[in-house]
């Protein structure tokens, strides 16, 4: 389409981005993770695996399709090749969460961390006035 991926609205790109992906057997996209901000939707287009989402474990073959919506936690894993393409809602930042590993990762920066702080640690006025 012109532009590199992630290049959303807010630079003159478009508000999605468009990716075909090639598996090979027993790899997985990526680890299990959600997204707070992001919408994926995922077309097979061939071969075969499984979609974990949320609680789920579903199994995938060419045709099949399905969205993850913001919150929604999901993977793919190939259990032949497999191709997909993968469609997602460009959002200027996101903050992505991996339940496995209790990880959070911030976007596009990709900088992961688990440590986390009360809302006003750190802050001059401390805790708020009732």
């Amino acid at each position: 389409m012109g532009f590199e991926k992630d290049d959303g609205p807010w630079i003159g790109g478009p508000p999605f981005d468009v990716e075909e992906v090639t598996l090979p057997a027993g790899k997985a996209n990526f680890p299990f993770h959600s997204h707070a901000a992001v919408w994926e939707f995922y077309w097979i287009l061939s071969g075969e695996g499984t979609a974990r989402i949320g609680e789920d474990t579903v199994a995938l073959r060419a045709g099949h399709f399905f969205q993850c919506p913001p919150g929604c936690p999901h993977q793919l894993t190939a259990t032949t090749e497999m191709t997909y393409v993968v469609i997602a809602n460009n959002v200027p930042a996101d903050v992505g969460y991996y339940p496995d590993s209790d990880k959070w990762i911030t976007m596009p920066d990709r900088k992961c961390f688990r440590e986390t702080v009360d809302y006003y640690d750190g802050e001059r006025d401390g805790e708020p006035r009732e």
